[in-house]
């Protein structure tokens, strides 16, 4: 049962999230009826993700510092205490689709989705994807692994790939130096052609 409180949270912040903050992730091709569909809101200081379980009801919060104002040295990214990593995006398997990519962050997963590439993301990063959720991605015959281009990501790529040998790993070794995961490919000029090239 979805709990109401949690429910009444998520739309608050989502009517709360101000135009700068729309047009930061416009820029970061999150388009604004990606934005709606997934209720990405705000706090009145932080960015809120709602994540979501395999029966659609929404469980926590991933948070995401201001990116415009905020320049302290703090993580980018954190989700409420006493919570364990979810899948983000369990609609993807529940209903099976042709073709399936991992990625490392929500955003990212959003960014794919706008671009109509179902997507999935553990939303405590590359390293935290529990084995329970396996099973599910088994039958999905084009199952791709895109992590972040840092060693973190490749390490945890390359060790879903053992988990799953069926699923081609996506490189995104063509990006300039200092620019390693979905969203930079495309912020840096890519086209969905071109990612769709990398598949």
């Amino acid at each position: 049962m979805q709990d109401e409180k949690m429910l009444q949270l998520v739309n608050e912040y989502h009517n709360a999230l101000p135009e700068r903050i729309r047009t930061y992730l416009n820029q970061r091709h999150l388009p604004n009826e990606i934005i709606n569909k997934f209720k990405i809101g705000w706090t009145g200081k932080i960015i809120t993700i709602p994540i979501y379980n395999k029966d659609n009801e929404y469980i926590f919060f991933k948070f995401r510092k201001d990116p415009i104002w905020d320049g302290s040295s703090t993580p980018k990214y954190w989700y409420q205490k006493g919570k364990s990593a979810e899948l983000y995006g369990w609609e993807n398997i529940v209903s099976p689709k042709p073709m399936l990519v991992i990625c490392e962050g929500e955003f990212d997963r959003l960014v794919l989705e706008s671009k109509g590439i179902p997507t999935i993301s553990s939303t405590g990063g590359a390293a935290t994807f529990k084995d329970e959720w396996i099973p599910y991605l088994k039958e999905i015959s084009n199952l791709y692994i895109c992590f972040d281009r840092d060693e973190a990501g490749m390490t945890a790529a390359q060790n879903l790939i053992e988990k799953l040998p069926h699923a081609r790993y996506v490189s995104l070794s063509g990006l300039p130096q200092d620019k390693k995961d979905i969203t930079d490919f495309f912020v840096s000029g890519n086209t969905i052609a071109d990612f769709n090239k990398l598949l």
